[in-house]
């Protein structure tokens, strides 16, 4: 059963910010540190004013944008590997290896419905913009779009559908887009479960997709190492950002769609201006054994969360776009 705790160790990033050697145009903001084994992914609440890190010591934590612990849920059972805030920022979508998909609300602490079986190792939660559907993403059983309260689902996908690694919601054109272990793309509209568009993106798989919310682009990255940006209504490739030079494991679009930010089994987070189409700069940052999405942008601000220490911690920058873009 999951429960709400405390954390008795209180997270102090003095030290850390005191020791700060970060690249010119970052600035260290916090450190979080709690996590005694991989951190899964991190996710910034829709108003920006939390950061949920589930990990696979079996919490998910929550914090404050000024780097406070203001929650923690510890299953005992499952070691939780996917989450997606909804629209209203008060509920959030958690799924854990154990086969088990949470609607939880944040601020009380307390869980609102528990799907359990049946769901074929979810890999992705990503919540529709208009807080219509949930959708997962699973190993055995593609895509499904849950309504908004885990009561039912309908399945995008065939039985025989590939692996689903990752998904994205596109609040432009009303389409959420999946990334598989061939390396393909998927599109989908909401509105009628019509398959749109589909895809070869990435020679091997497809680890990440994310939607801009400046205008209608998607951007993946996947096992060949490149960073790309596409249409996703026509599949058309917009731009190759090329430098990484292993898996690039996880992409995210700053608020206002100018910066793209990627982190790689290279041990490295590049910054990319998406005007320029260039790597604006590179910061190392050691990752785990096992791929990990590893960044997030703010929703409105310009700050940028990344794993760090083999993904055990959380490191929050401020970005000088003065400093990166000369603006």
């Amino acid at each position: 059963m999951p429960t709400r705790e405390k954390d008795s160790d209180a997270n102090d990033s003095s030290k850390d910010a005191a020791d700060d050697s970060s690249p010119p145009g970052l600035s260290l903001r916090q450190v979080l540190r709690g996590h005694t084994a991989a951190i899964h992914r991190i996710a910034w609440s829709p108003g920006g004013d939390r950061l949920v890190s589930p990990s696979l010591d079996q919490t998910t934590r929550f914090w404050s944008l000024e780097g406070e612990l203001v929650g923690m849920l510890k299953d005992s059972a499952g070691r939780s590997i996917a989450a997606a805030w909804a629209p209203d920022g008060e509920r959030i979508a958690l799924a854990a290896d154990n086969d088990i998909l949470r609607l939880w609300q944040v601020a009380a602490g307390e869980s609102l419905r528990t799907r359990s079986g049946g769901l074929g190792q979810v890999t992705a939660v990503a919540w529709a913009p208009d807080d219509s559907v949930v959708a997962t993403g699973s190993l055995k059983h593609g895509v499904r779009l849950w309504d908004a309260e885990f009561k039912n689902f309908r399945s995008l996908t065939k039985k025989t559908f590939e692996a689903v690694f990752c998904l994205a919601c596109s609040k432009h054109a009303a389409t959420i887009a999946a990334g598989t272990q061939s390396g393909a793309i998927h599109i989908w509209s909401f509105e009628d479960d019509a398959e749109l568009k589909t895809w070869t993106a990435h020679a091997g798989g497809v680890f990440s997709v994310a939607c801009s919310a400046a205008k209608n682009q998607l951007a993946s990255s996947g096992a060949d190492g490149v960073v790309r940006l596409w249409d996703p209504l026509t599949g058309k490739l917009e731009c190759e950002l090329k430098g990484h030079t292993a898996a690039a494991n996880s992409v995210s679009y700053s608020h206002d769609g100018r910066l793209l930010a990627s982190k790689s089994a290279d041990k490295t987070v590049r910054i990319w201006s998406l005007e320029l189409e260039e790597c604006l700069l590179v910061l190392d940052e050691s990752v785990g054994p096992t791929w990990l999405p590893g960044v997030a942008f703010h929703p409105t601000r310009d700050i940028l969360a990344t794993l760090g220490e083999e993904d055990r911690i959380v490191r929050v920058w401020d970005l000088d776009l003065a400093e990166l873009l000369g603006d």
